[in-house]
């Protein structure tokens, strides 16, 4: 069971520097509370991905959910206007470059630099996904997107259901 107030539940992300991550399996996971993206491959590093799975997963949105918010100073103030729902899918890539250092502390932005080999995967498989939208919460999307010049592999989506409905078929061809 995951709760995740701030960010993506389930990912493989912007940390992907080691030579390789392969056979990695999300499966029979009760996602009760979501933010940004439900299940991600947010990749910002060298890293060939092979075979990442997410199976077997239940999701909830609630008409509670707020959207994130930065806060850029001790004084600033915000507004989290609810409902909110991030996407339920998440995939994309991108090159991750420090860009300050303040306090010790390390700060990235996201550079999408075209022909930068960063974010690569060979196969992503989706199956099995229930989505529950509480009444008068927010439609959760997806989203799949490649820096100009790349690509990411192979996805696979099947048996996804939104409050017991069947999704229609992503269009992924399309997407990148």
């Amino acid at each position: 069971v995951c709760w995740c107030g701030w960010g993506r539940t389930l990912e493989i992300g912007f940390e992907t520097w080691a030579a390789r991550y392969r056979g990695i399996v999300f499966e029979d996971c009760d996602l009760i509370h979501n933010n940004h993206a439900a299940l991600s491959v947010h990749l910002g590093g060298p890293a060939i991905v092979e075979d990442i799975t997410f199976r077997r997963i239940r999701i909830e949105y609630d008409a509670s959910e707020m959207e994130s918010v930065f806060q850029h100073g001790r004084d600033a103030k915000g507004e989290c206007p609810a409902p909110w729902s991030g996407n339920w899918l998440d995939v994309g890539n991108c090159r991750m470059e420090l860009d300050y250092v303040q306090g010790g502390m390390s700060y990235f932005r996201d550079a999408d630099v075209a022909g930068e080999p960063y974010g690569t995967f060979e196969h992503l498989t989706v199956e099995d996904i229930g989505i529950a939208v509480e009444s008068g919460a927010v439609q959760p999307g997806f989203a799949i997107y490649a820096v100009p010049g790349s690509s990411l592999g192979a996805i696979s989506v099947s048996n996804v259901r939104v409050n017991g409905l069947p999704l229609p078929p992503l269009a992924l061809d399309t997407m990148k």
